[in-house]
């Protein structure tokens, strides 16, 4: 009986984990949408240089994109029990002791990679590069932005801080055109920016 009674609050722990975790990467992406928005809807210049980015089709791709996949999906255990992603169930997820597994709902927003940036949608693709490669690329013409997970920064901050830093830089580098004091005043203006209030 205590046996089963701890399964249950380990199982319950770490799918919590789990969805938290999702949870935070989601809200690093909607950071990035928001900020973008509110800055373009200020019409001065950064909101021109982001215009500009946002209607080219360059692309500066060197090398993450042959880099191997970095899985962020859903994990195939949560403690003992196996996942099985199930789309469109009325809450995040449904344990079933009884059949050893965790019904996930993948389908939810927290799980999608999907990024808007005002008028264009980009995919975020992860990737296991090396240390030396870029910590973010960008493929305005495929509307794509590879991100990093092999990267140094990696190790100084959580998944949700490491997906803003890499999302705010690589948009800073496009939108300042070489000029490194635009790109590291809209760095700074994309990072500061929250929907959240945490706490």
């Amino acid at each position: 009986m205590i046996a089963a009674v701890l399964l249950r609050s380990q199982v319950r722990s770490a799918l919590a984990d789990v969805l938290g975790k999702a949870s935070f990467r989601r809200r690093a992406l909607e950071d990035v949408s928001a900020a973008v928005t509110h800055l373009i809807a200020r019409g001065d210049e950064t909101a021109g240089l982001l215009r500009k980015m946002l209607k080219s089709n360059r692309s500066h791709l060197n090398g993450l994109a042959a880099a191997r996949p970095w899985v962020l999906g859903a994990p195939a255990r949560i403690g003992t029990l196996a996942v099985v992603e199930t789309p469109n169930l009325p809450e995040p997820a449904d344990i079933d002791y009884s059949g050893e597994q965790i019904r996930l709902d993948t389908s939810r927003p927290e799980w999608q990679w999907s990024l808007l940036l005002f008028d264009r949608r980009f995919e975020v693709i992860h990737k296991k590069g090396n240390p030396d490669q870029p910590i973010a690329e960008m493929d305005l013409k495929e509307g794509l932005i590879l991100v990093n997970w092999g990267h140094p920064v990696k190790l100084q901050m959580d998944e949700r801080g490491f997906l803003r830093t890499a999302l705010a830089w690589v948009l800073a580098r496009e939108a300042a055109d070489k000029n490194p004091d635009r790109m590291m005043d809209l760095a700074l203006r994309l990072l500061s920016f929250s929907t959240y209030t945490d706490g």
